[in-house]
């Protein structure tokens, strides 16, 4: 944290952030020794020292914050609090679809991002907002934003983070419910996206063109969990790309994880509870752990699930995938654990 103590200097509080809002919930990210998430409508930079501290409240926002996303930083650029460096930028969303830019060391509002006529993002968006920002991490100037009326525009920012320029914008044939990142792809990316009906594709995200189509689509709509409850596409909660099996997500439901194939457009296998255990509330696959996933749980438990495959054909595909229960262990101990 020493390179974040030095660029501290540049920073001075502006007001003192109130309780968070649900609809603040998930609104979080990280960079160079740096917090930010967002606290009602404005977004908090926060220094995670012994006591942590409040460096920066930015305020802009006219609605709750529901999105923050740092920009990446060029590889070779000079760390946080060094010489010669541009501003560390930050996007942020608010319910309504309204992305502001912001230089998070000078506490300075640089850019209001508009989606071009007919978008879905921007402050004219209306009901639905923000569902993804990303940051494309190949090219650390362009970034994604998705809106839950199921349109992708794609920014290029300047390197002041002054101006910004939509380099295309494509609508989806059916709104989203929930998508997710593909990091495998080095040149842009790909997409995946789980519709209210409960289906399932990926699409390749590239500066110079529009997003389309890769693979198969998947349906989970026959899907019938081991207790026999059909799949409810409104009760998923989270899509993620495994970070070990190129093309494959996992779908996280209350009380059920299921682990779809996009090219071949099949679900392979799925991991559900107990009755007795609590509803899932977050999905969390570790890189430095291959094959475990992390399962947090309403009640502040966290689960282990080692997955396995059987025979011998390359990344998992064609072979029959399951899933063994590890442990449990409380995350919260001591008064107010449950």
């Amino acid at each position: 944290h020493g390179a974040a103590t030095r660029a501290c200097t540049y920073m001075l509080s502006i007001t003192t952030p109130g309780y968070l809002d649900d609809q603040n919930r998930g609104c979080i990210d990280w960079s160079e020794g740096l917090l930010a998430y967002g606290a009602q409508h404005m977004v908090c930079i926060v220094q995670p020292s012994t006591p942590p501290q409040l460096l920066q409240c930015l305020a802009g926002h006219m609605h709750n914050v529901a999105h923050v996303a740092f920009a990446p930083r060029e590889t070779g650029a000079p760390s946080l609090g060094g010489e010669g460096q541009g501003p560390l930028l930050l996007a942020s969303a608010d319910v309504t679809g309204s992305v502001h830019l912001w230089d998070v060391l000078r506490g300075a509002l640089l850019a209001q991002l508009t989606a071009p006529a007919g978008g879905g993002s921007g402050s004219d968006s209306g009901s639905g907002g923000i569902l993804c920002l990303h940051w494309l991490l190949s090219r650390p100037n362009h970034l994604l934003v998705a809106s839950r009326a199921g349109t992708l525009v794609l920014w290029q920012v300047s390197a002041a983070g002054r101006a910004a320029t939509a380099l295309w914008q494509s609508s989806l044939t059916e709104s989203p419910t929930l998508l997710a990142i593909d990091r495998h792809v080095a040149d842009g990316g790909r997409i995946a996206v789980h519709t209210a009906r409960g289906a399932l594709y990926q699409l390749s995200v590239l500066p110079s063109e529009p997003p389309s189509a890769v693979g198969a689509s998947c349906s989970l709509t026959r899907h019938v969990s081991a207790s026999g409850a059909a799949y409810s596409p409104a009760a998923a909660l989270q899509l993620l790309y495994s970070p070990h099996h190129q093309a494959q997500v996992y779908v996280l439901l209350p009380r059920e994880v299921v682990l779809a194939d996009l090219e071949a457009g099949l679900p392979l296998t799925s991991v559900s509870l107990d009755r007795t255990d609590h509803p899932f509330w977050q999905l969390l696959l570790p890189a430095c752990l291959p094959g475990m996933l992390l399962g947090l749980h309403t009640d502040g438990c966290l689960s282990a699930w080692l997955r396995r495959s059987d025979g011998a054909s390359a990344g998992g595909r064609g072979r029959r995938v399951h899933f063994s229960y590890r442990s449990m262990a409380p995350l919260l101990k001591g008064r107010g654990s449950a």
